[in-house]
């Protein structure tokens, strides 16, 4: 016997929300610009400070709980030039309850540089 289940809100006895056990859902998401500078989509985040090439920061509505998560990064349409030996990285600094900082670096092995740079469609989800 199988069944359908069809809600528009789910809410705890209170009205308020619910509790989930033994999941851990994302708290923030965006995908952002870094050489326009804009935020392309998102999830919990408010805006985007520009700090400088290669370095950005994702301003949340809602705080996290504390500083003990996890940020996983990701970069699209950022391929390894094999003619160049340049590829791009991004990692996170600054993890705050109510940001996050991103820096951006290009690759090249060519020259041996670690240059900052500003790189589109960058993302990055915040997991506690």
């Amino acid at each position: 016997m199988t069944s359908q289940l069809n809600v528009d809100t789910i809410q705890n006895k209170n009205g308020g929300s619910v509790t989930l056990t033994d999941l851990f859902p994302p708290k923030a998401h965006v995908t952002y610009d870094g050489v326009t500078p804009q935020i392309i989509g998102s999830a919990n985040v408010s805006s985007a400070t520009d700090n400088g090439q290669g370095n950005h920061t994702m301003n949340l509505i809602n705080n996290l709980p504390n500083t003990n998560y996890s940020l996983v990064t990701g970069l699209d349409g950022h391929r390894l030039a094999t003619g160049s030996q340049q590829f791009a990285l991004v990692f996170s600094t600054d993890e705050f309850t109510t940001s996050f900082r991103l820096l951006t670096r290009l690759c090249d092995n060519d020259a041996a540089t670690f240059a900052t740079s500003d790189l589109n469609r960058i993302s990055a989800t915040a997991v506690p």
